[in-house]
């Protein structure tokens, strides 16, 4: 079946095929979340959950990602901490937003890519990455 594709192409088809749906999740979303999804969100939402939690959002500016990866980690609570990735200039935004929608106190570290510095932390809720230009 996939005999004509770059092995490294394959390797990524049947680690995608071996992940979970989880799309019965979706019920796990708060009201107050799921009531602001726009049908186009939660039909991305839903597409996240059904492969596993692992893609890659790249809508554009103002289609609501951070909506969207909120009401996603809303239903993996249990899987927590999570790791969200954000331009440094955004990073108090998606701080602001997810403690807001999500209604609880968050445990946020905040490092710098540059900087080599190892955030781990066992007590953590949320990691949040910002991405230096530098």
């Amino acid at each position: 079946m996939f005999e004509n594709l770059d092995p490294l192409v394959t390797c990524a088809i049947c680690a995608a095929a071996a992940l979970p749906d989880l799309q019965g999740l979706y019920g796990k979303i708060p009201i107050s979340i799921e009531s602001k999804l726009m049908p186009f969100q939660q039909d991305g939402v839903r597409f996240i959950l059904q492969h596993g939690g692992r893609v890659l959002l790249g809508d554009e500016m103002g289609f609501g990602k951070t909506l969207q990866a909120t009401a996603v980690a809303s239903c993996i609570h249990e899987a927590w901490p999570v790791l969200v990735l954000t331009p440094s200039s955004l990073r108090l935004q998606w701080a602001s937003m997810i403690q807001e929608w999500l209604g609880i106190d968050l445990q946020i570290y905040w490092w710098f890519y540059h900087s080599g510095v190892d955030p781990t932390r066992e007590d953590s809720t949320l990691f949040l990455q910002a991405i230096s230009g530098r």
